[in-house]
């Protein structure tokens, strides 16, 4: 399949199970052993003269893309947020999620403001036992565990009482869902699907009774796949749409040539495919 290299943003050819692999990992593609290089080329540290305190600091120039406030210590950190002193018990705001820094002499002051405060004793009215309850109700209703956002509600607090969203599941008794990729999920009509999302088009379309074919090449033949096939109706999922940057970029590559080659296409994103009412919708005119 073509692929857009993560450094000269060139396109090259790369087996889907490559791909797929890097996908699920998280790892950078390159086409070359030169952007390879180049590309940790930008990870090499570098020496810098904090401004507040004059003392020299390394580091790495990924560090810079993700924060323009660089400290040398924690101390220094305190003091450009408006802290007390550096002799006070410098911590991170309790909370989860806030990284504001809190300054205590006592040491017991957990938080940085009275809004997060506020937000954490809220978390607390959900206690983990109605949070496991929560997650069980959505199986027993769907057949299968909820996705953090289906349950947005109870996302926060589930983080709170068990650290993670995974964690939560597997408290309430359920094997979380893989990392993408991972594990083929099997539809009603024996189809081997790639994801949930796609399991549960299929299984729509079956009971629907539409006929249907998965992962079918496109006319271009570069190695790209389409989901769905509905007659002349070509269906896609975007499901990683939005999260990685060259999920992007291979969506948006996609997209051009499925204009040029002026296919007929119904594109989902994950949400439209986890709602039965949403597909009803957007897929109705199969069984009118």
């Amino acid at each position: 399949m073509i692929v857009i290299c993560d450094y000269c943003k060139n396109s090259f050819e790369r087996s889907t199970s490559r791909y797929n692999e890097a996908i699920k990992f998280g790892w950078q593609q390159f086409c070359s052993l030169v952007c390879q290089v180049k590309a940790k080329e930008n990870q090499i540290e570098f020496l810098y003269v904090w401004k507040d305190c004059g003392k020299k600091c390394s580091r790495k120039v990924s560090e810079t893309i993700k924060s323009d406030r660089l400290f040398c210590s924690i101390h220094c950190s305190a003091k450009y947020y408006g802290l007390k002193s550096h002799n006070d018990h410098v911590h991170v705001c309790k909370l989860v999620g806030c990284n504001n820094f809190v300054s205590s002499i006592d040491n017991r002051k957990m938080y940085c403001s009275l809004e997060c405060l506020k937000k954490y004793q809220k978390l607390s009215s959900y206690t983990s036992e109605s949070v496991i309850n929560h997650i069980r109700g959505f199986y027993v209703q769907n057949g299968r565990i909820p996705l953090k956002y289906e349950l947005g509600a109870i996302y926060a607090p589930a983080r709170h009482h068990f650290g993670t969203w995974n964690k939560a599941i597997e408290a309430a008794g359920y094997d979380p869902n893989p990392v993408m990729f991972a594990k083929h999920y099997l539809a009603k009509d024996g189809h081997k699907c790639d994801s949930m999302a796609e399991k549960i088009v299929d299984d729509w379309l079956f009971e629907k009774k539409i006929e249907h074919q998965v992962h079918v090449s496109y006319p271009w033949k570069n190695g790209m796949k389409c989901d769905f096939l509905v007659g002349n109706t070509w269906i896609e999922i975007f499901g990683l749409e939005g999260n990685i940057p060259r999920y992007d970029a291979l969506k948006k590559e996609k997209l051009n040539l499925i204009y040029q080659y002026k296919l007929k296409t119904i594109r989902l994103s994950l949400k439209e495919a986890y709602s039965t009412k949403r597909l009803d919708e957007r897929l109705n005119e199969f069984y009118r």
